[in-house]
């Protein structure tokens, strides 16, 4: 059986997700808190969950608006990024192009 590894900061930053810091002041929280976003598409998006959160178990990276589906082992997470690598989208004359 494969072993996999769960997700670290530094796996979300090498895989390109973008850190969003978000104040106590915009959010109405006690503290400022940030997460990470990684867009896939203009259609998809994956999001992480909060700092404070991922300190009190691990990082788990969501399909965006689907609370229910997320990654929290960095190798599922990297195998579905370079899935989308390949994939092809249609332009406006309707021809597939690579992403």
């Amino acid at each position: 059986m494969i072993k996999h590894h769960p997700i670290h900061e530094q796996d979300l930053i090498d895989l390109g997700f973008e850190k969003v810091l978000v104040s106590q002041h915009e959010s109405g929280y006690p503290e400022d808190f940030y997460y990470y976003l990684y867009v896939v598409s203009r259609h998809t998006s994956l999001i992480t969950n909060a700092d404070d959160e991922a300190k009190l178990s691990t990082w788990k990276a969501y399909i965006f608006d689907d609370e229910y589906m997320y990654f929290d082992e960095i190798e599922p997470l990297t195998n579905f990024l370079t899935s989308f690598s390949y994939a092809k989208f249609p332009n406006k004359n309707g021809d597939s192009v690579a992403r």
